[in-house]
């Protein structure tokens, strides 16, 4: 490139060379002719490189410049892999494609499997690091293993050395233990001597002597308990006297603080109710407020209405006068009436109107005036009720906790009553089911003793029965029922012993009349072992012997419970010894010594050498793991009055439980009766002691609410002056009422005669004045009591603002209350708690004794530890000296070895530690082990889903090019692929499968193509280049292969070096290449039909 560069410049006489390569995203508009497009705006691509003289160069990205690395980011981004170019195929790499080997001979070498793996994807599982890894760890665990195998090795050789020391320990504490008892022993025998001797001489001096010493002893402590006595009563009397005083105090406090909680109670219920009560002002202020606003619209209103029916009074009255225009000289007169009394009616209605307001204002003035005597009237009467209420609590509540305090004590009575028979009940129900277990289990182990002496075959049952019946009682039973062992050595039993099946009796006599037995009932044949006859055994088989390799003695394993049929058994097997395997029992039976050896598979060495059993002729099950038949005679009527005593025992625990579930139901519900009196008895005692504190308080409430109440009472002058206003204002009212009717009465008067006078028209127009008149009278009234209305809305808002204040007022004063009686409660409970705390620390004092403590004749035990005398009388010099000799014999000269337990101990924790070092390589060896599986698992499922698809697209691809040929991807072990690699197999038309090394040069390429064509389906690239790709190819297989291109370059862009006619000629664009002047010079055609000019068109 830069030779080529460098003789570039040399002919344009420029400082560098530039290269541009332009691409952009295209959406096809014809799909047949597949050459029209659309650009996708903002999509073009412009990759450049320059060159220049010095060998130097940079890359440009869409005109900025960019390092190589960024032009190469941005390709791969679109498809184009640059790793391993597989958008460029050669001339010489088509036929190569189809020449892969299989797989890769090394990790350098690339076969078929690993070019499909880097199509597909999967060969960016790392599955063989990851098989690395875990051999790694593998490894690793196998030297910890390694290592502590060797500790624990180690570990179990110090084991012994540690015992032995632990041993020698133990023997040299006993050795001491007994020259201990034995030095006691000879200090008290030299005391028993020693007193012997002395004893008459010393015993009067003794006695004299501690005569006087306890004299002075008690004399002087006599005194000394006096002082303290005398101390101590001192003391006790001052902390009496100090404990009588912090009882009163106690008391006090507690009466302060019922009277504090009783004073708080009434606090918060009148707290409670001023809140309720403020809350209903406020609301009534809220409505107060607003009925001025909501009476001026309703004012508004009304004017309004006034207005159009004064309009329309005013048009009824012109109609009128028009229609009585017309009879005018008729109702001159009655008109000339009519007009007199309207004038004086109208008089009348004003002096009505201000009378009601003059009445209404002297009853409001009256109301308010009265109402701060009413209020505190209506405090001092709800103080009487809540007085009354408390006193009638009182005596109520009295009345029940006398009820209680009766109940109560009855009740726990009661209880405990019945919590001693439910115990009784409870020991009689355990004592009864322990023997109905007991005799369940008797009972059933008879059963089953019986049961197996059925049907164990025809002569068995029938030799049973005898024994049953009495009439053959020395029968035991069938030699494998009368014994267990466990299921490990079933088979060596089973097979070994043919006498399992034989009959066990007691002596001769009883076997041959077993044996006539069954002749005379024609039953069967039996084989019978007699136990008087095998006595001699016993001596044998209670040897204790020692055999070869420690091989357990099959007689030994056997378990019984009546061990007389122990000589049948060691008649059956004798020192028959088991084995593990084959190769132990030959190592068994062939030693100097011969024995008898079966495996546990049923191998058989007789003492002879002879072989047998095993394979399938070995046998199981002739014996059970447990003892089947029980030796003790089963008597029916035995086990039916066992069944009557079992039933009547369990009828017994029927009804001993029905009786304790009543029981406990009654318990449960006196307890929750007894504890709910008790709770129900203090919350009384509380509730009576809070009211009777109460009392006290109302009264006292009562008679400040009485001076209150004289305080607030009105002046009786100002009250009567205010209702003689009200009763004038209501006379005057009514009487301008009663006026403006009468008056009213005789204008209707005269209008019905105007009307019979006018007729009819005139009649309705005056029914119609009179009405509208009515309704402006009515309006009028309500604009007018409106206004009052807003005028006594106006004052009782003012007042009800007033009393808001006031209940705030006693409200905050109640909090304050509250507070402070909480405060004094807090403090009150505190102090009390001080001297309850105080009290209990001077009750819980206790004086000395001073009449007790070093009384003579009450002495101390002994703290030191010795033996005593009897244990000493008990024991023999001679027999403590031979005990030590003993020991001290099996002592010898050794001493124990500390530092062997030392080292077992250290290497204990050693193998601990190595242990817990091998688990955890072990947890991460299966950790990495199964996500080594996972990835396995993961690579195959993918790699096979991408082989399937590019395998069916190969046959496809190929069957297209040849025009019926076959080509086949085949997995060369299809239950790894990863192993042995992927074959190329190829079948041209008309011929047979063939590999693909021997096929000719066209059929290689035309079988490359077909890949390379089904990988590009699987992962689309946008670009290709193809330098000569249809050399090889013949003339048909060239316009294929043009034809399938073209077809392709809808969704990729190929760029192909051909030197075949048949294939540019197909193409969209020619680039041609050519050299002159000694440079190199490209020129670029569009191959298409151009269009022809219209003129020729139409020629």
């Amino acid at each position: 490139m830069p030779s080529y560069v460098s003789r570039l410049l040399e002919h344009t006489d420029l400082p560098g060379g530039h290269l541009q390569a332009n691409s952009g995203a295209l959406v096809h508009g014809t799909a047949n002719e597949g050459e029209d497009f659309t650009v996708v705006p903002n999509s073009e691509i412009v990759v450049s490189r320059t060159a220049f003289k010095d060998n130097s160069s940079y890359y440009t990205l869409n005109g900025r410049r960019v390092q190589f690395k960024e032009v190469a980011k941005m390709l791969r981004s679109h498809g184009i892999d640059l790793d391993h170019n597989r958008f460029l195929i050669l001339q010489g790499e088509v036929e190569q494609i189809a020449m892969m080997k299989p797989k890769g001979q090394s990790e350098h070498e690339s076969g078929m499997l690993e070019y499909l793996e880097d199509i597909i994807g999967t060969s960016r599982y790392k599955a063989k690091q990851l098989s690395v890894k875990v051999e790694e760890y593998s490894e690793m665990r196998k030297e910890k293993l390694n290592r502590v195998r060797l500790v624990e090795a180690e570990k179990l050789k110090l084991e012994q050395p540690m015992r032995e020391a632990v041993e020698q320990m133990i023997l040299t504490n006993t050795v001491h233990r007994t020259r201990n008892m034995l030095l006691q022993k000879y200090i008290h025998e030299t005391n028993k001597i020693i007193e012997s001797k002395k004893k008459d001489l010393d015993e009067l001096k003794e006695n004299l002597a501690a005569i006087d010493g306890k004299l002075i002893q008690v004399q002087t402590l006599l005194k000394e308990k006096s002082d303290i006595y005398q101390n101590g009563m001192q003391k006790y009397n001052t902390m009496q006297s100090k404990k009588d005083e912090l009882t009163e105090k106690l008391q006090s406090y507690k009466k302060r603080t019922v009277s504090v909680q009783a004073d708080l109670t009434q606090a918060n219920k009148k707290k409670k109710n001023l809140e309720q009560l403020l809350e209903t002002e406020r609301g009534k202020l809220i409505e107060l407020e607003l009925i001025p606003e909501k009476n001026r619209k309703e004012i508004e209103d009304c004017e309004g209405l006034l207005e159009r029916h004064t309009e329309n009074k005013r048009l009824a009255d012109e109609e009128l006068g028009q229609e009585m225009a017309g009879v005018r000289e008729k109702t001159q007169e009655f008109q000339e009436i009519k007009d007199r009394l309207q004038a004086r009616l109208i008089d009348l209605k004003k002096i009505v109107d201000e009378s009601t307001n003059n009445y209404k204002l002297a009853e409001s003035a009256l109301k308010i005036y009265l109402s701060t005597e009413e209020k505190e009237n209506e405090k001092l009467q709800r103080m009487k009720d809540a007085y009354e209420k408390a006193v009638q609590g009182v005596q109520e509540k009295e009345t029940s906790l006398n009820d209680l305090a009766t109940s109560v004590p009855d009740n726990e009575r009661k209880l405990r009553d019945a919590k001693k028979k439910f115990e009784d009940l409870k020991k009689e129900d355990t004592k009864l089911s322990q023997e109905a277990r007991s005799l369940r289990a008797q009972l059933e182990e008879s059963r089953q003793a019986m049961n197996a002496n059925r049907s164990k075959g025809r002569v068995l049952d029938s030799l049973m029965s005898e024994k049953r019946s009495g009439r053959l009682p020395g029968i035991f039973g069938r030699l494998g029922d009368l014994g267990g062992i466990d299921v490990k050595y079933d088979i060596a039993i089973s097979t070994c012993c043919g006498a399992l099946d034989n009959i066990v009796v007691d002596t001769v006599e009883t076997a041959q009349s077993c044996v006539e037995f069954l002749r005379n009932n024609d039953v069967g044949r039996a084989t019978f072992i007699a136990l008087d006859k095998q006595q001699h055994l016993i001596q044998q088989y209670e040897r204790r012997m020692t055999y070869p390799e420690n091989a357990p003695r099959l007689f030994d394993l056997i378990q019984v419970r009546d061990e007389r049929v122990l000589p049948a058994f060691y008649f059956a097997l004798r020192d028959t010894l088991v084995a593990n395997n084959l190769e132990q029992a030959s190592r068994i039976a062939y030693g100097q010594v011969r024995y008898r050896v079966v495996t546990l598979k049923g191998d058989v060495i007789e003492i002879a050498g002879t072989m047998s059993g095993g394979g399938r002729s070995a046998m199981r099950g002739r014996m059970s793991s447990s003892v089947q038949q029980d030796t003790s005679e089963q008597d029916p009527r035995v086990l039916q009055q066992t069944e009557e005593k079992l039933n009547a025992l369990e009828n017994r625990l029927s009804n001993l439980r029905e009786e304790q579930v009543v029981l406990e139901e009654n318990i449960i519900s006196l307890q929750r009766r007894t504890e709910e009196g008790k709770t129900t008895l203090n919350k009384l005692r509380i509730e009576v002691n809070s009211l009777k504190e109460q009392i006290p308080v109302l009264k006292r409430q009562i008679k400040e609410q009485e001076r209150k109440a004289v305080a607030s009472r009105v002046d009786q002058r100002e009250k009567e002056r205010l209702e003689t206003v009200l009763n004038d204002a209501k006379e005057k009212m009514e009487k301008a009422k009663f006026d403006a009717g009468e008056v009213e009465k005789e204008v209707h008067g005269v209008d019905a005669q105007i009307a019979s006078v006018a007729g009819n028209k005139v009649k309705n127009l005056q029914n119609i004045v009179d009405d509208l008149s009515k309704k402006i009278n009515k309006i009028g009234a309500e604009i007018s009591k409106l206004k009052v209305a807003i005028n006594a809305s106006i004052r009782n808002a003012k007042k009800s603002k007033d009393k808001i204040n006031q209940m705030q007022a006693d409200l905050e004063e109640t909090e304050r209350n509250i507070t402070r009686l909480s405060e004094q409660k807090r403090t009150l409970t505190i102090e009390n708690k001080e001297l309850q705390q105080k009290l209990d620390e001077l009750s819980s004092i206790k004086l000395e004794d001073p009449c007790v403590e070093g009384v003579p004749g009450i002495e101390r035990p002994d703290p030191l530890v010795r033996h005593t005398h009897e244990e000493l009388e008990e024991c023999s010099v001679d027999e403590l000296r031979n005990r030590l000799k003993a020991q001290k014999t099996r002592l010898g000269d050794a001493k124990p070895n500390i530092q062997a337990i030392q080292d077992y101990k250290t290497k204990e924790e050693l193998y601990l530690k190595r242990a817990a070092e091998l688990d955890e390589i072990t947890t991460k060896r299966n950790e990495m082990r199964a996500l080594y599986d996972q990835l396995r698992k993961k690579r195959t499922t993918d790699f096979l889903c991408g082989f399937t698809t590019i395998t069916t697209k190969l046959k496809e691809m190929y069957q297209m090019i040849t025009l019926g040929g076959d080509a086949e991807l085949e997995l060369v072990d299809s239950l790894d692929p990863f192993t042995e690699g992927i074959i190329f197999s190829v079948r041209p038309p008309s011929k047979s499968w063939k590999n693909i090394s021997n096929l000719s040069g066209g059929e290689k390429t035309l079988s490359s193509l077909a890949l390379v064509f089904a990988l590009h389906y699987y992962r689309p690239t946008p670009l290709y280049v193809m330098d000569e790709i249809d050399a090889a190819l013949d003339f048909k297989n060239v316009s294929i292969v043009a034809n399938y291109i073209k077809e392709r370059t809808r969704n990729a862009q190929f760029i192909i070096i051909s030197l075949r006619y048949n294939m540019f000629e197909a193409s969209n664009r020619l680039v041609g290449i050519y050299k002159t002047e000694d440079c190199t010079k490209s020129v670029t055609i569009e191959n298409k039909v151009p269009d022809l000019p219209i003129g020729d068109a139409a020629a």
